[in-house]
């Protein structure tokens, strides 16, 4: 794989090689100072770094053994500075390879529903409930929808996001619970 970013590109485009680069090597530090990807604290935080980077991944059609290689140079580049992170490589490429496998998996199982959902007349209360229900990323959607050359029902999808954001918060405060 070249690890070399084409020139000829948009920015936009650009801009999503930096963040899975960025998201990489934020975790690869992370991991190598003990953090573990867990469902709360800074592991919740890295488990969303890897997620995203799953997604923009699949956009790129980059595999978890591209993602593995590019984490193995960031490490190669960045022990030069930091020899802990060249210690700790194994550990550190096990547990990227294991959750960007999962993060994967995710993504193209979602792509995959969304596939099979997709039309041209499709509503924003089925776009709110692929989003909301089925945990379809929305940048997946929004990707589909910009490839087939339709529009993405930016007001409605705002105005079921806030309505669920409220309703959310009216119940948090029921039950009484914190976000944080």
């Amino acid at each position: 794989m070249n690890l070399t970013i084409n020139t000829n590109i948009g920015k936009e485009e650009k801009a999503n090689y930096y963040i899975i680069a960025d998201h990489l090597r934020t975790t690869i530090f992370a991991l190598a100072d003990g953090a573990n990807f867990e469902p709360k604290g800074r592991g919740y935080i890295l488990k969303k770094l890897i997620k995203k980077t799953a997604l923009l991944s699949y956009l790129f059609r980059f595999t978890v053994e591209d993602l593995v290689k590019i984490s193995e140079r960031l490490i190669e580049i960045n022990s030069f500075c930091y020899p802990h992170l060249k210690e700790k490589e194994d550990l550190i490429i096990e547990e990227l390879r294991k959750e960007t496998s999962k993060s994967s998996k995710l993504v193209n199982n979602a792509a995959e529903k969304l596939n099979s959902y997709y039309s041209s007349a499709v509503t924003a209360q089925e776009i709110f409930f692929w989003y909301d229900t089925q945990g379809i990323p929305l940048e997946l959607i929004r990707t589909y929808f910009q490839q087939r050359n339709h529009q993405f029902p930016h007001q409605e999808f705002d105005k079921l996001l806030t309505e669920q954001k409220k309703r959310s918060l009216t119940d948090r405060k029921k039950k009484n619970i914190s976000t944080f």
